[in-house]
């Protein structure tokens, strides 16, 4: 979280969350033409200097997340410039937009043109900057560009029209640095090309205005400062063919209409907007849903709107062109214009404080080069110190609850520290140095806490506080603020990872989490926390094992807690592919079409490993700066436990290049592993690739590849692999809690009532099965508590059809009482709704009793909106409209695994995230007591998570999940609602 200080005290930073889930105080609800409602959207708007601003938007729609960045500036400003940038100064030598941005110092920029990826690399339109035409516009192409002139902008379309004078003839010009040779054409080139013309049939090279050199079927012209080169086809070719050294050249052409006074200009494609109305223009070559990029403006010109979308992840799905349409149009956009998309999109930008621009989104693939861009510049001069820029000096999605979706507060154990820093700006957002003694730090109110050193706060008293950062400059006191939370005193901590296992001398990061007896977590510093271990030591919060190999504990202590971690030091492999035919590996190239194949044998008699090796043969000779061979298993390669390093025998062929692979993890993020920087050896290696300690488990073997990113070095080789493997630690016993989980809580009130929780019997008819025994003898128990009504977890049943509902409603029955059903993926099965409404009633419902609110909903499927996504603007409904003083919330599926290295909780976590969220504030708006209660996870176990209870209760029959005493047994829950509040007591039940 970032917040900023003008004249005082007011925050630069600016929150907005909107959702169907409209119980938040800062829900709106947003009604959209064409995307479906959005179940939730949240959005900040940050500060980058005077009519700059750069807002992110995270939305979540019943088919996925949407993530959107949005670059909004005002061209009527003399201190924002717009250009055109060029990847390495020249169209045909694709640069990271990072890179581009940082060399040229802008404050922003988002990729450009469509361009020919797998041929000149050059883009495909009209290109100027600087005030320069760099390349005209394509004649074959005809598409609109942005144009920059003045304090404005505008969307047209341009066209060249020339004429070469040579030797008495004249020939009309085809286009200038184009990246088409047509039939019959002539193509003048120049130096902003690249180091050399594409190459034809004729080439003429110019110096001084006179030929130089007539090249006919030889190897492409290079091209210097002082020389132009036209290339020729067909009567194009036999033109230029008549030309003579010596002679002199009249070149002239004009564009239509002119571009006198334009300083900047990015081509683009389709048209999305023009004059406020959809163009509803969606070439087949772009339609689906995918990462874009666009620009707009509105009808004076003068705002700049550049939008780029995240999507191909499980962050975000992207979007097609009409959604990104609608979404300009949301803007009050009166003319938008689509730029190139996919693994393209990308968008850099100068956060304040920061000395140049960064990566803002998430391209999938990583950045990709690209030839040009549409860069920002703020060329005003710096002055002093206007702002101050606070942070923390930790991620802010690392400090708190992982099942939240975010916090806005900054979260401090007590007794515990935050560490914050500050950066001066100047009133333009130019970053300013700041020496450690013109800040003080002060927090408000006094007594909430006091700075153990300047930045770093400790907290004395639960409750909300500011932190405050202050410099004095000539003009006054410039200040800014930043919310925090203090927590109640620590009842518990956790540790992650809950279990170390490492090689002698390997490292792992701790992160030590305190929580009160709300459940609200805060991170703690390495500092905060103690720790005694004889197999390493603890630096700056990283783990290093010692030499010695063997098990033991890590001690972590806080306040008068004490925790336990598991340590396992030790190195074992397993064979995870023996190179065997029978395994089905294949080869792929990047891009499409690049040189790659596999083979089976070796390069000398024997391999190492288990004797067998495959071979990678590849010919990296495009000049396409990124190339790469893929080697495929057929299927990924899931990795152990505690995989800490992959190991793999290399025949090298002294190349250079780059050997990866790439890791999925169970969140669906793929990251690339090194086995080796460059294969500079020749002969056998053993090589090794480690894995990042911050990977969600299971963890899979995608790809193992070869690739280059230097466009120079044109190589071709062939590889050989053996002996794939995984290097892993010892497994490090953790269970679902590091304590068993409480059977009782709170004692009962006079009055009130009382409730079951039970579910997970998976019944069949006819099977005299354990399931039904114990799920008897559970009816037979809970009968006699004298409960007013059950609450089932879902998974009656093992099978969707009648006959077992039917045989499950006669055990049901004894127990005298009345019972709702949340349905389980066993109850419905693939098409089982229908069965499961005949017998057990709506798959989502609600009802009031005494005091209470219940809501049953069906994650069934894998969460909320996979199972029916219509249940998360009832829920909104059913939470806004209830005055009772309880809510109980009954599913199957959780929201999340209590266990860890297991996701068994929503497919999406984010859902997950989104629904705790949606509670924690609801319940932090009313003050109603929440409970979560699930089944699914055959265990029992509950834990107070930011105030919210959250329970699983499925030890109904079904086989269990987890040890005994971690909560693997049979048994229900009897609820007590009384006037005092709400507790539970865990009966067993016997198998």
């Amino acid at each position: 979280m970032t917040a900023y200080n003008k004249d005082g005290i007011d925050y630069m930073f600016h929150c907005r969350t909107r959702q169907v889930l409209a119980a938040f105080v800062l829900f709106l609800l947003l009604t959209i033409p064409v995307l479906a409602e959005p179940i939730y959207e949240h959005s900040e708007l940050q500060w980058l200097a005077p009519g700059l601003t750069l807002e992110t938007i995270q939305r979540y729609l019943p088919d996925g997340w949407q993530e959107i960045y949005v670059l909004s500036a005002r061209l009527d400003l003399p201190w924002i410039r717009a250009d055109a940038l060029l990847g390495d100064d020249v169209l045909t030598s694709p640069q990271s937009l990072v890179d581009m941005a940082q060399e040229a110092k802008a404050a922003a920029a988002i990729n450009g043109d469509f361009f020919f990826i797998q041929g000149t690399k050059a883009p495909v339109g009209l290109t100027i900057a600087g005030g320069e035409v760099i390349k005209g516009p394509s004649p074959r192409y005809p598409r609109p560009t942005i144009a920059f002139q003045g304090d404005r902008a505008s969307i047209g379309l341009w066209s060249i029209r020339g004429q070469i004078t040579g030797g008495g003839r004249s020939y009309p010009l085809y286009g200038y640095n184009e990246g088409i040779l047509p039939d019959d054409g002539i193509v003048l080139y120049d130096h902003r090309w690249g180091t050399a013309a594409p190459g034809g049939p004729v080439e003429v090279v110019i110096a001084a205005g006179k030929v130089k050199e007539v090249r006919v079927q030889g190897p492409p012209a290079p091209i210097l400062p002082e020389t132009l080169v036209l290339t020729g086809k067909g009567d194009g070719a036999r033109f230029l063919a008549g030309l003579r050294v010596g002679q002199e050249i009249e070149l002239s052409w004009e564009f239509t209409p002119p571009l006198t006074g334009i300083q900047a200009g990015v081509t683009g494609y389709p048209l999305l907007i023009e004059e406020g109305q959809p163009t509803g223009e969606e070439p087949a070559f772009l339609k689906g849903r995918h990462p874009r990029t666009a620009v707009g403006l509105d009808r004076s010109g003068k705002i700049l709107t550049m939008v780029v979308v995240d999507g191909r992840s499980p962050f975000s799905r992207g979007m097609t062109l009409a959604e990104l349409t609608d979404f300009l149009l949301e803007r009050d956009v009166w003319t938008a214009l689509n730029l190139d998309g996919g693994g393209s999109s990308t968008l850099v930008a100068r956060r304040p404080g920061e000395a140049e621009a960064s990566l803002i989104n998430r391209p999938p693939g990583g950045v990709r080069p690209v030839p040009n861009s549409l860069a920002l510049f703020l060329p005003a001069p710096r002055e002093e110190i206007g702002r101050l820029h606070l942070e923390t000096c930790y991620p802010r999605e690392e400090l708190g609850d992982p099942y939240r979706l975010r916090e806005e507060k900054v979260p401090v154990a007590l007794g515990g520290s935050r560490s914050f820093k500050a950066a001066g700006l100047d009133p333009f957002g130019n970053p300013l140095p700041l020496r450690p003694g013109d800040l003080t730090w002060s927090v408000i109110p006094e007594g909430a806490g006091y700075f153990r050193e300047p930045g770093v706060f400790v907290g004395q008293r639960p409750g909300s506080a500011l932190i405050e950062a202050a410099c004095e400059t000539e003009k006054g006191r410039v200040r800014a603020f930043l919310p925090v939370s203090i927590r109640g005193p620590a009842v518990r901590l956790t540790v992650e990872p809950r279990g170390i296992s490492l090689i002698p001398g390997g490292k792992a990061p701790i992160q030590v989490t305190a929580w009160d007896g709300e459940g609200y977590p805060a991170l703690l510093e390495a500092g905060d926390y103690r720790w005694e271990s004889d197999l390493g030591r603890i630096e700056d919060g990283v783990f290093i094992a010692g030499g010695q190999v063997g098990g033991g504990t890590l001690q972590v202590s806080f306040a008068d807690l004490t925790l336990a971690v598991p340590v396992s030091i030790g190195e074992h492999l397993l064979s995870l592919a023996a190179f065997a035919p029978s395994e089905g590996w294949k080869a792929e190239g990047y891009p499409s079409g690049m040189e790659a194949a596999v083979f089976y044998g070796s390069p000398v008699e024997s391999s190492p490993g288990e004797g067998r090796s495959v071979a990678l043969s590849y010919a990296f000779i495009d000049s396409y700066p990124t190339r790469a061979a893929y080697l495929l298993p057929a299927q990924p390669i899931l990795l152990p436990p505690h995989t800490l390093e992959l190991g793999l025998w290399v025949w090298g062929d002294g190349s250079g290049n780059w050997l990866r692979g790439q890791i999925r993890d169970g969140s669906g993020i793929a990251r690339p592993v090194d086995f080796a920087q460059r294969v500079d050896w020749t002969g056998w290696r053993w090589v090794t690739a480690s894995i990042p300690g911050d990977l969600q488990p299971p963890l899979s073997l995608e790809r193992i590849y070869l690739v280059t990113i230097r466009p120079e070095e044109r190589t071709a080789g062939t590889l050989y692999l053996a002996g794939l493997s995984a290097i892993h630690g010892a497994p490090a016993p953790a269970g679902p809690r590091t304590e068993a989980p409480p059977l009782r809580s709170g004692e009962e009130d006079q009055g009130g009532f009382r409730f079951l929780i039970f579910g997970d019997s998976k019944l069949e008819v006819g099977v005299e099965s354990s399931n039904r025994r114990i799920f008897r003898r559970l009816i037979a128990q809970a009968r006699e508590e004298g409960a007013d009504f059950a609450l089932i977890t879902g998974d009656v049943v093992a099978f969707p059809e009648d006959r077992h509902f039917r045989s499950a409603k006669r055990e049901l029955s004894v127990l005298r009482m009345d019972y709702y059903v949340a349905p389980g993926n066993h109850d419905i099965g693939l098409d089982g709704e229908g069965t499961f409404r005949h017998h057990f009633g709506p798959t989502y419902q609600s009802f009031t009793y005494q005091d209470s609110l219940f809501i049953l909903l069906n994650t069934a499927r894998g969460g909320i909106a996979l199972s029916d996504p219509s249940q998360w603007a009832w829920l909104k409904e059913q939470l806004a409209s209830s005055d009772a003083r309880n809510v109980f919330i009954v599913m199957h599926r959780p929201p999340f695994d209590p266990r860890p290295g297991e996701n068994q909780g929503f497919l999406d976590r984010r859902e997950g995230a989104l629904f705790n969220e949606l509670l924690i504030q609801h319940r932090e708006k009313t003050g109603q007591q929440i409970w979560v209660i699930a089944g699914h996870i055959h265990t029992f176990w509950t834990e107070m998570r930011s105030g919210i209870r959250h329970l699983i209760s499925a030890g109904g029959g079904a086989a269990l999940h987890v040890p005994e005493e971690a909560g693997g047994f049979h048994h229900y829950v009897l609820v007590h609602v009384g006037p005092d509040g709400v507790g539970y007591e865990v009966k067993k039940v016997q198998p």
